[in-house]
């Protein structure tokens, strides 16, 4: 192999290397955004499920969000046996 076809095989490397490289570094952009843009989704989505839930119980006397349901005797501490 002569001096030229090493430059020239090297130089070929280099370049197929640095368009990789562009191309990773895109792909990690394009999914960043996607990512922050399921989040901002997910978030949204949660946000308008406990407003739904706000609106869809009872208020109490206390102002206060009525509970939905008593604590059941196996959860309050007290053990059968």
């Amino acid at each position: 192999m002569t001096g030229t076809e090493t430059s020239l095989g090297h130089r070929t490397f280099h370049e197929k290397l640095d368009l990789l490289k562009h191309r990773v570094l895109e792909m990690s952009q394009r999914m960043t955004a996607l990512w922050a843009s399921q989040a901002q989704a997910a978030a949204e989505r949660l946000a308008a499920d406990a407003a739904e839930d706000r609106r869809s119980r009872p208020a109490s006397p206390t102002g206060t969000a009525a509970v939905a349901d008593a604590p059941d005797a196996e959860f309050d501490g007290q053990s059968d046996g």
